[in-house]
């Protein structure tokens, strides 16, 4: 059994799934995933999303126990999130890998880094990480194409804007702030100011769609990111909030160019995005 830790909200629900769907198809094995963060008092966002919003009936780790065993394995975890470590104690797991080092587990540990891409260990493994960038999705992105449809809009607040993205020279702009603002790691307005500059000098008539999950903040530094000059070729996309948040993702991918912030989000828009091929990309990530 290959199990892939999950967690956080869409986006890193996401990258997790692209690297699930990677690691089948070239192991050869189905994968299941641990989807214990979504359980107990803690759960985050809007907890398991792939199932409501794209269908996607994988295997879960929870339908291994009984209801009464996986609450107790639950309220046991050690840490915020990792179940992993129960799993070992109870003679569970022969290897253990990982991608980034936040996880709560004392036994033996591979870094994927160092162990290679394409070396996959037999018996029984635990994969902890986000696995983000874009090696995996780009090896099998014909398959999650086809798997990651999302459901058609019936607002007309985002049908009206859809017909706009896709009738302009439509650059998405990313604005990531929440936990990533409170933890020091999001984009400032400078960023984004020079991201505007330079697809102002690559594209006419560029109209912007700002995408953010703190508009109130956008609104207040609007001169500071460049915004000011631009007119009414900036349209901030309101109303997806909570469980249709991930509406916000579904609009990116439709647009022709993007600004990418530091956020999962942001990088999934342009690799999701096929309508583009000539898509200019101002990103943080490379």
């Amino acid at each position: 059994m290959k199990i892939v830790f999950m967690n956080g909200g869409l986006g890193n629900q996401l990258f997790q799934y692209i690297f699930l769907r990677w690691l089948e198809i070239n192991s050869g094995e189905d994968c299941v995933i641990d989807d214990s963060p979504f359980f107990g008092a803690a759960v985050p966002h809007n907890g398991y999303e792939l199932e409501r919003i794209f269908g996607i009936r994988h295997q879960r780790l929870s339908t291994y126990f009984d209801p009464e065993v996986w609450d107790c394995m639950v309220q046991q975890r050690r840490g915020v999130d990792g179940i992993e470590q129960l799993l070992r104690d109870n003679g569970l797991l022969f290897s253990f890998v990982y991608d980034t080092k936040n996880y709560f587990y004392d036994g033996p540990a591979l870094d994927i880094q160092t162990l290679g891409f394409k070396c996959i260990p037999t018996g029984n493994t635990y994969y902890h990480g986000y696995w983000l960038g874009d090696f995996y999705f780009r090896d099998i992105a014909e398959i999650l194409r086809k798997e990651l449809v999302f459901p058609k809009f019936r607002e007309i607040r985002n049908l009206n804007y859809q017909a706009q993205i896709r009738q302009s020279n439509s650059v998405c702009i990313h604005i990531r702030r929440g936990d990533m603002a409170a933890l020091g790691l999001s984009s400032g307005p400078v960023y984004f100011s020079q991201a505007v500059s330079y697809m102002e000098q690559k594209i006419q008539q560029a109209k912007y769609f700002l995408f953010s999950d703190d508009l109130s903040w956008c609104c207040r530094h609007w001169k500071d990111l460049g915004l000011e000059p631009l007119g009414s070729r900036v349209v901030a996309v309101e109303g997806n909030c909570g469980q249709q948040a991930y509406a916000d993702l579904q609009l990116m991918i439709q647009c022709r160019h993007f600004i990418s912030d530091r956020s999962s989000f942001s990088l999934l828009a342009s690799l999701l995005n096929i309508t583009s091929p000539h898509k200019i990309v101002y990103s943080r990530w490379h």
